[in-house]
């Protein structure tokens, strides 16, 4: 990976990795980077399992020929070959016969770590949404609680607004001499019942 550059290459591909201060509130366009690295990544896996069990076959055709050794069955591996070379092309082909089974072995190993790879990267974008996700949750929260707060200085400075004029009413009335009219009323009923 290049430093300077936010490009990985890698298997003939440029796989652009986001930096690392990416905006929270573009979830459609990670979704998206997300969605094509993803079937990149499943394109890739499935020309490697089509190559490998390509590869398995042809082996497989391979070793069905050789005999136990590395002998040929009859004479050389060509018809028009004369038996006299049968000793020479045997030597070579022992020399140079690769070693298969752990050929195949390292390949499966490879394949294995490719898909902890891939299973990894879901993990990785799984939990990005879902950080995501919860990021979005505590900003709807923060925003309810600063609602909340202002709806509480408004009704705190409505009571001490209430409690003045209250006050300012009271004082008034002390100073004229005014009683409330219910105050009033009370003082101006009689009572009929004749046992007062």
């Amino acid at each position: 990976m290049d430093r300077r550059s936010n490009h990985f290459t890698g298997n003939g591909r440029n796989f652009n990795i986001p930096p690392p201060n990416v905006d929270s509130s573009l979830p459609v366009q990670q979704l998206r980077y997300m969605s094509r690295e993803d079937a990149m990544l499943r394109e890739d896996l499935r020309k490697t399992r089509k190559k490998l069990t390509e590869m398995e076959q042809r082996i497989n055709d391979f070793e069905g020929q050789l005999r136990p050794g590395g002998k040929w069955p009859h004479g050389g591996r060509r018809p028009y070959e004369a038996p006299t070379n049968y000793r020479s092309h045997a030597n070579a082909d022992e020399v140079t016969k690769p070693d298969i089974p752990t050929w195949l072995a390292q390949q499966r190993r490879n394949c294995e770590l490719w898909n902890q790879n891939f299973a990894l990267k879901e993990c990785l974008r799984n939990i990005m949404l879902e950080n995501n996700i919860l990021k979005e949750m505590c900003r709807q929260k923060e925003l309810n609680i600063s609602l909340l707060e202002k709806k509480t200085l408004e009704l705190k400075a409505d009571l001490k607004f209430h409690n003045d004029v209250k006050h300012d009413i009271k004082l008034v009335s002390n100073a004229f001499n005014i009683r409330p009219a219910k105050e009033v009323e009370m003082s101006s009923y009689k009572c009929t019942c004749g046992q007062c």
